[in-house]
């Protein structure tokens, strides 16, 4: 019988590869909103920040750049006019985005 060493390392690596591969998607959601607001309603840095975490979170999902730039249209129609008609989802949306360092 091999030692008990041996045997919890060898579940350990099993349970290692048994384990699903990390959901970025919702961070990415939030990514993509946090650039739209904040290139509406704040600054460039923060724009920029927002954008880099969107596009790092997007090629962690082994996102295409079509796929980048029509999940950002789709966000940008859909949050502009919520942000546009709601002073409270935006102030609720920076302040967000602000606590996850994509808004100053």
């Amino acid at each position: 019988m091999p030692p008990l060493s041996i045997l919890l390392v060898t579940a350990l690596a099993a349970t290692a590869q048994a384990s699903p591969p990390p959901d970025y998607r919702a961070a990415y959601e939030h990514a993509l909103k946090c650039f739209v607001v904040t290139s509406a309603y704040s600054n460039e840095a923060s724009a920029r920040r927002s954008w880099d975490a969107a596009m790092r979170l997007g090629q962690l999902q082994n996102l295409s750049n079509r796929q980048l730039n029509a999940d950002l249209n789709r966000a940008s129609a859909y949050e502009g006019v919520r942000l546009a008609r709601s002073s409270e989802y935006r102030a609720q949306l920076l302040s967000e985005c602000r606590r996850l360092g994509l808004a100053t």
